[in-house]
């Protein structure tokens, strides 16, 4: 059985900016302060305020969306 490219690439893009957002959201309370500063080594531009998590919400979708689009096409080729 094949995976939709596309279905499990926004599936993929979606979840990755969700995930960033809560950590964006959370780090505003001091939870996973740390996790911020790294994930800003890989995304200019993110940070705790409002901006930068909206900022960083884009490059985790975008992120998400490549990486689920590669996983479903090598997945599809390895199913025939």
């Amino acid at each position: 059985m094949k995976i939709s490219v596309k279905a499990f690439s926004l599936a993929c893009g979606v979840l990755g900016a969700v995930s960033i957002f809560c950590i964006g959201v959370l780090a505003q309370f001091g939870i996973g302060a740390p996790l911020v500063d790294l994930i800003a080594s890989f995304y200019k531009g993110f940070d705790v305020t409002m901006a930068g998590i909206l900022l960083g919400l884009v490059y985790g979708f975008i992120d998400g969306l490549i990486a689920g689009a590669l996983l479903a096409y090598t997945y599809n080729k390895f199913v025939r």
